[in-house]
């Protein structure tokens, strides 16, 4: 699993451990809020200078690897009674599962964000493009207003200049008038006044043609700012709605993010646990060992036993035959002895110990007490060795079945 880079302006599990961490060690005095802050990049600083490193605030696999290691020093592998530490049994590499580089010892854990925490992420991952476009769009149309106003501003001041150019022409046309009448000596004759009036209501005509011509002409250019104002109201809500359609991907993919590295952890934490499963099963299997060779050991003494008995009983038995001590009225001449009858009669059998129970009275007849002891001594120590092979095998089942052995059936059944 690789270590994130984390620099000021991240947000996630990742920063929220850092800072629980760079808590812990006294570097960090502000809140655990997942948010790489400047208080966060000063506890990097202070942490990075105490180790030695690049003094950067930016959090690379150097500063992981000095993170982790004083994690591994101060925090003990995760152990429970039933799965004791991985360092108790040695391992084969074979046998070993693959553990990431640089992970601190034990479980891990991932507090995934909230779902505020994920929206506030994707807003600020949209937040930046969007708030460009927003003051681009605002940008243009403002500049495009301003040209409207502007060419506003240059037709009134046309329309300006060409009143005052026809009003001057309208007077000389006045005085042209006058100056004719003044001519003919019609100065004060109704014609004068009647050529004032038409030259008064042509200079009228033209300036309310102009007027209307101006009219017309701010007209349209209102008309072009109102359609630009609507246009801009278009252009932001489309990039409202844009950014609410990027906000809803972005949070699909920190869901994702978070997903795969739930699923990462989950892969690291089974690997563990199967770790400690075959560190568990391998000190089953020596216990197991141990056990068995105990057994044995206590199996073998107990047969050792046995025939030293028996070994014992047939001397005896001898020096009795010896001495000429027999006893049960036994005929003397027979080429086989009662002893070794009773034996064959028993041991030939399907089932020595039913047999032997069924003819006790009848050996007891015709055997000596010594000779019927010994007979007995050896029965007992065949039936023992019996249920010890029948025991023996139904642990080995039980071992191939379960993976499960009762050790301490086994040695008190092998001392039975």
């Amino acid at each position: 699993m690789a270590t994130p880079l984390l620099k000021q302006g991240s947000r996630g599990a990742e920063v929220r451990q850092l800072q629980q961490f760079l808590k812990d060690k006294g570097y960090y005095k502000g809140n655990v809020d997942a948010i790489f802050g400047p208080k966060t990049a000063a506890a990097v600083k202070a942490f990075q200078q105490a180790q030695g490193l690049k003094v950067d605030a930016i959090v690379g696999p150097q500063t992981w690897g000095a993170i982790n290691a004083l994690k591994a020093t101060s925090q003990p592998a995760k152990t429970t009674a039933s799965k004791p530490a991985s360092t108790t049994t040695p391992k084969t590499a074979a046998q070993s599962p693959t553990v990431p580089q640089n992970a601190p010892l034990g479980y891990l854990t991932y507090t995934p964000l909230t779902d505020e925490e994920l929206r506030r992420m994707a807003e600020e991952r949209v937040s930046p493009t969007y708030s460009a476009n927003v003051e681009a769009a605002k940008q243009a149309a403002e500049r495009s207003k301003q040209a409207l106003e502007q060419q506003k501003e240059q037709i009134e001041r046309l329309y300006g200049t060409r009143r005052g150019e026809l009003q001057e022409l309208y007077d000389i046309e006045r005085q042209r008038a006058s100056d004719e009448a003044l001519k003919r000596g019609l100065a004060r004759s109704s014609y004068a006044a009647d050529r004032q009036a038409q030259v008064g209501e042509l200079e009228a005509k033209a300036l309310q043609q102009l007027q209307s011509d101006l009219a017309l002409d701010i007209k349209q250019i209102d008309q072009q700012i109102v359609t630009l104002e609507q246009q801009l109201a278009d252009s932001l809500k489309r990039l409202d709605i844009d950014r609410a359609t990027e906000i809803r991907s972005a949070i699909d993919q920190l869901k994702q993010e978070q997903e795969n590295k739930l699923l990462q952890i989950q892969q690291y934490n089974n690997q563990l646990a199967a770790q400690e499963r075959q560190e568990q099963f391998q000190r089953e299997q020596f216990d197991w060992q141990k056990a068995l060779q105990e057994w044995e050991k206590q199996f073998k003494q107990k047969q050792f036993d046995w025939q030293k008995y028996i070994d014992q009983q047939q001397l005896a038995l001898a020096r009795a035959r010896a001495a000429g001590g027999r006893g049960g009225g036994r005929a003397t001449t027979s080429n086989v002895s009662p002893y070794q009858l009773a034996y064959n009669d028993v041991f030939n059998s399907s089932n020595p110990a039913g047999t032997f129970v069924q003819k006790k009275y009848q050996y007891m007849s015709v055997l000596s007490p010594q000779e019927y002891q010994s007979l007995e001594a050896a029965v007992n120590a065949y039936a023992a060795q019996q249920k010890s092979k029948q025991r023996l095998s139904n642990v080995q089942k039980q071992r191939s079945s379960s993976g499960y052995i009762n050790y301490d059936a086994l040695i008190v059944g092998g001392n039975r």
